[in-house]
C-alpha cells in the first residue's frame, strides 16, 4: 500500500509542475522515484505515508516497486533535461505525462503498470 502512494505522491508532484509549470516540484518527485529506484521503502515518499495513514504491510515485490519508480524518474530527468534544453512544452508534457502515470499506477495498484507480471507470493 505505501508503494502505491508513493508513486501517486510521486505522481501529484510531478503532474502539479506540468500544470503550474514549476520545475522544482518535477526535480523533487524525480528525486523520491529515484530514491525508490535505489532503495525501495527507504524513501520519504512511502515513509510520509505510512506516517500519515499507517497503511498494511505492501502487496507488490520490490522489483515492482523498482520497476515503477525507476520509470517515473526516468520520465521526470527527462522533463528536467527538456527544461534545460529550451523545450518548455516538451518538458511539461512530459511532467504531466509522468504524473498522470503515477497516479494511475497508485490507483490501479500496479506501481510498475503492469510490466512485471505478478510470480509467486507478493510481499
Amino acid at each position: 500500500m505505501a508503494a502505491r502512494l508513493a508513486s501517486i505522491l510521486v505522481g501529484i508532484m510531478s503532474l502539479e509542475g506540468g500544470i503550474f509549470r514549476q520545475i522544482i516540484p518535477v526535480a523533487v518527485a524525480g528525486l523520491l522515484a529515484a530514491w525508490d529506484l535505489v532503495a525501495p521503502g527507504a524513501s520519504p515518499a512511502p515513509r510520509l505515508v505510512a506516517w500519515i495513514g499507517r497503511p498494511p504491510v505492501g502487496v507488490v515485490t520490490q522489483g515492482e516497486v523498482r520497476l515503477g519508480q525507476g520509470l517515473l524518474a526516468l520520465a521526470c530527468l527527462a522533463a528536467l533535461v527538456a527544461a534545460a534544453a529550451g523545450a518548455a512544452e516538451v518538458a511539461w508534457v512530459l511532467a504531466i505525462a509522468a504524473g498522470v502515470l503515477g497516479i494511475a499506477a497508485g490507483l490501479l495498484g500496479r506501481p510498475a503498470f503492469g510490466i512485471v507480471p505478478p510470480t509467486g507470493r507478493r510481499t
